[in-house]
């Protein structure tokens, strides 16, 4: 993604890029973007799952001390 977007910031890029290779390279952008934004959402949703066993671990701990 970062490689698709460092092309994309030439100041030639759009000028030297056929329509085709254009469609192609921001359709993958588009598909890195949403396997990424997937990625990112499936992170925040173990960090969370991850808190609440330390949580419970902590109540635990608490509780048996």
């Amino acid at each position: 993604l970062t490689a698709i977007h460092q092309q994309m910031q030439q100041v030639d890029f759009y000028e030297q890029t056929d329509s085709e290779t254009l469609t192609s390279i921001l359709k993958q952008q588009a598909e890195l973007e949403a396997e990424m934004e997937d990625l990112e959402m499936q992170w925040l949703e173990l960090e969370a799952e991850m808190e609440s066993v330390e949580a419970k671990i902590y109540e635990e701990y608490e509780e048996n001390e």
